[in-house]
């Protein structure tokens, strides 16, 4: 029985050992430290689009590196690499790699290359990765982060001469496109809206995609997504060339328009990584022209109570005469004078605004719907026009201005006030007539300067 006992006890030791032993030939496997490796990329951060010399450096802590691929971060765009090291390419304008080189603690590679940056990005980083076999395979090293922050931004500015200008509907459902020449949408002299964008530099910056954004100044005019608010539609996406311009160019078929009549418009350049600057105000008019011998537009309230028809009274070829009603917020409240007992109740908020660009007096008709004109109290049988004079006198930088019914002198810069009836010694800036009209509606005539008015 002995024997047997001894025997069974060997057949359990065997393989016990033969695992121990497996067990120790691996450890060392195992617990192998990883590979790693120190980068560099220079400078950092760097101006937002500008383009500049780069350095990029790759050394193992131990071992040698036979390959490695450097991708950009994104937007940047590498430039063909001049006189690299041996085995090192630029496959594409977005990664560096390296094929065949022989990297070592003691001899680390050094890349120079020229690299245009963003004018922003979404991501910074540039993904390295580096294999101790020639050919991108073998194990791999473990290698510090690399990122290249953006320090400024791009800018965008509309060229000068070549912002928006005036438009119109002219009997359209929206705006004639828009161009740098006032009420010109098309033909030879219908120059389209260019933008300049420079890099943080100050240096022209090319292949940047600009969209213009429109900008409002309520009540003036007013964006959406405010109810019945305006928006901008057409080709209004455009990209900056070699010289940094953007051309904004529309036509009859497809228009840069606004849906909306209003004063105080703005565009402004936007982009990923771009500061636009808005250009000047502009306006969306119901009628705009160039006045020929004789000058006339017309407008209309949205709920046709408001009709108003303007005229310049000695027109030159080359005045640009425009109208629009539309609910602008104007009030002749506060031109009351305290104590006077005189009361004063505006029948519409609709309000007509004209713009002519010439020096001759102005005849504004103003038909007013009867369902207004049975609103009136107090005032008898006369309504008021209240009115506020824009602008400067041509040629000069003195404010247009007229005295009110209450013989206060008016600008823009005071505000509006009441139109005083015409006489003998008051020819301008006065009511000339109210009269009745066909249906019960009142026609009122008034002669002006440029500016807006409402009854």
């Amino acid at each position: 029985m002995v024997p047997t006992r001894i025997k069974r006890r060997r057949k359990l030791f065997a393989p016990v050992f033969a695992a121990l032993l497996v067990a120790a030939l691996s450890a060392p496997t195992a617990l192998a430290a990883p590979k790693t490796a120190t980068a560099t990329l220079t400078p950092s951060p760097v101006p937002a689009g500008t383009t500049a010399s780069y350095s990029f450096t790759l050394a193992p802590d131990s071992g040698s590196i036979g390959s490695f691929t450097l991708t950009a971060g994104s937007g940047w765009t590498i430039q063909p690499l001049v006189s690299p090291p041996a085995g090192v390419t630029r496959p594409s304008a977005t990664f560096i790699q390296g094929t065949g080189v022989s990297i070592g603690a003691s001899s680390p590679l050094t890349v120079t290359f020229t690299a245009q940056a963003p004018c922003g990005t979404t991501n910074p980083a540039w993904p390295l990765v580096a294999k101790s076999s020639s050919n991108l395979t073998g194990s791999s090293f473990t290698v510090n982060a690399l990122s290249t922050p953006l320090s400024g931004t791009c800018t965008a500015a509309f060229v000068n001469g070549r912002s928006p200008a005036d438009a119109a509907f002219n009997g359209g459902s929206k705006s004639e496109n828009i161009t740098s020449v006032p009420f010109t949408p098309t033909g030879p002299t219908a120059t389209p809206m260019q933008v300049l964008v420079k890099d943080a530099g100050g240096t022209a910056r090319p292949n940047v995609s600009l969209t213009l954004s429109l900008r409002c100044t309520p009540t003036d005019s007013v964006c959406k997504p405010a109810t019945d608010g305006a928006s901008i539609t057409g080709p209004v996406t455009a990209t900056s060339d070699a010289n940094g311009i953007a051309t904004f160019t529309g036509s009859t078929s497809t228009p840069i328009s606004i849906d909306r009549v209003g004063l105080r418009y703005r565009l402004e350049p936007t982009g990923l990584g771009v500061t636009g600057t808005s250009s000047g105000e502009f306006g969306i008019y119901e009628e705009g022209e160039a006045c020929g011998a004789s000058c006339s537009v017309h407008g209309k309230s949205g709920d046709s109570k408001i009709d108003a028809t303007v005229s310049v009274d000695t027109p030159s070829g080359t005045d640009l005469l425009s109208v629009l009603v539309s609910d602008l917020g104007l009030d002749c409240s506060g031109s009351i004078p305290a104590g006077s007992g005189y009361v004063y109740t505006p029948l519409s908020a609709q309000v007509v605004a004209w713009k002519y660009t010439g020096t001759s007096s102005q005849t504004i008709a103003v038909l007013v719907d009867k369902t207004l004109v049975h609103q009136q109290t107090d005032r008898g049988n006369n309504l008021d026009f209240c009115f506020l004079v824009e602008g400067t006198i041509p040629g000069t930088t003195t404010p247009k201005s007229f005295v009110d019914k209450f013989g206060v002198t008016r600008t823009e810069t005071s505000g509006p006030g009441l139109l005083p009836p015409c006489s003998p010694t008051i020819v301008r800036n006065c009511i000339v007539s109210e009269t009745a009209a066909q249906g019960g509606d009142r026609l009122v005539t008034v002669t002006v300067d440029d500016g807006r008015g409402k009854i």
